[in-house]
């Protein structure tokens, strides 16, 4: 996927709240069963969200949640991209 066929979003819609549930539930054994409840819960606790969406879709294919204290410390908790793009640079 070339880079300008991807667009850079820092709140996820409905339907990208489904694409993250789909990548948790595809990627790790502990997401499987993660319900969109609490993956709501946790947006909104959340302190910055960086995800990638495919420009002409907007289908999310990548994710990072960030927590910050705000002054000093920040931390990338979650990261999730599609096991198609990983190993490619």
């Amino acid at each position: 996927m070339a880079v300008d066929a991807l667009k850079l979003v820092e709140q996820l819609t409905d339907a990208q709240i489904d694409d993250l549930l789909q990548l948790y539930r595809h990627t790790a054994w502990w997401g499987k069963h993660r319900q969109r409840a609490d993956v709501e819960k946790m947006l909104a606790q959340t302190s910055q969200v960086i995800g990638l969406q495919e420009a002409t879709t907007g289908r999310l294919v990548a994710f990072c949640r960030l927590l910050t204290d705000g002054v000093t410390e920040a931390r990338c908790m979650t990261s999730w991209w599609p096991k198609t793009t990983k190993d490619r640079g």
